[in-house]
């Protein structure tokens, strides 16, 4: 299988979540290569989100549009993550 560095996805509707199994079989194959993972105009769990920034141990950069409502919350979260 080919090595993916670079993964982005907009969904046409912004009230879509990307879904946790997907996320799942995208770093399950490409956990160690991953670079950058963008996703525009869609949501992803905070789960996923836990999942990506414990498996992609190469990530420079993790794009997620985050509702203004949960930005202190988010920001919480990802401190404790790292």
């Amino acid at each position: 299988m080919p090595s993916l560095l670079s993964f982005a996805i907009k969904l046409p509707d912004r009230k879509c979540m990307v879904g946790n199994q997907f996320i799942t079989e995208l770093i399950k194959s490409h956990a160690f290569t991953l670079r950058h993972l963008s996703f525009y105009d869609c949501g992803v769990s905070p789960e996923s989100i836990e999942e990506i920034c414990k498996s992609c141990i190469h990530l420079e950069r993790l794009e997620v549009a985050i509702p203004m409502k949960d930005i202190v919350g988010s920001l919480a979260f990802c401190t404790n993550s790292l």
